[in-house]
């Protein structure tokens, strides 16, 4: 396929995505330091049971309030994510509330601000770019593992999101002297615009025990310390 630049209209429709997006992380910034998300933490983090479950209440329209996704909560541990621009991408990031810890670091995927383009200038003027990136990290949670290692090259395998897939790659990427896998998702074609063989580097999905998701918690499992960035601590952080 030629190579066609990145339109005027796609550039400056993106422009004002990535500052809505940015927007939103500020927001959630401000709810960081803000003393009422300080106090609802350490309620979440030293009640237990049923007040645990209703501080979480609280913390949810916190975070969800400013446009945080809620992901699980397993009875200690929550976590939420959200979109949080770089200079040249938009890395996805994961809130971690629980009992010994609180902060957040990158989580599942990243994408190149040239893979977001691309993705305007491939569709419908309409396109909802928030619903694609979401799409595209649900799908990547899902990916299966032994597809990855077995039928396709580590640097070029493809993430279903929309209409079309995002072409990614894999790495480790270390946070306070800790690895962690990550995929990176370098640009977006269309579904009738791939050929045979990028059609088969669209990845599956995997079975519980092989999925990237899980291979996300057993890289976790051996961090001796979570890899977190610690928020202020004067409103009960810990």
């Amino acid at each position: 396929m030629p190579y066609v630049p990145i339109s005027t209209e796609a550039r400056g429709r993106y422009r004002l995505w990535r500052a809505a997006v940015q927007r939103m992380s500020d927001c959630l910034d401000a709810v960081f330091d803000s003393e009422p998300f300080g106090v609802a933490t350490g309620n979440f983090s030293e009640r237990q049971g049923k007040g645990r479950r209703r501080a979480l209440g609280h913390l949810r329209r916190f975070l969800e309030g400013a446009g945080a996704r809620f992901i699980d909560f397993d009875g200690e541990r929550a976590r939420w994510s959200y979109l949080r621009p770089h200079p040249g991408e938009v890395v996805t990031m994961v809130i971690i509330l629980g009992w010994e810890n609180c902060g957040e670091h990158p989580w599942v995927l990243v994408f190149t601000d040239h893979a977001l383009q691309r993705a305007l200038q491939r569709t419908t003027p309409g396109l909802d770019l928030t619903g694609l990136a979401w799409h595209a990290v649900e799908s990547a949670r899902r990916l299966s593992l032994e597809f990855l290692v077995t039928r396709t090259t580590p640097d070029r395998f493809r993430v279903t999101a929309g209409e079309g897939a995002f072409a990614c790659d894999s790495s480790l990427i270390e946070i306070e002297g800790h690895e962690m896998p990550i995929v990176t998702a370098r640009t977006w074609l269309a579904a009738d615009e791939m050929s045979e063989i990028q059609e088969a580097q669209v990845v599956d999905d995997g079975d519980p025990g092989d999925r990237f998701d899980d291979s996300y918690e057993e890289f976790r499992k051996e961090w001796r310390l979570p890899p977190l960035t610690k928020y202020r601590t004067k409103h009960g952080w810990r």
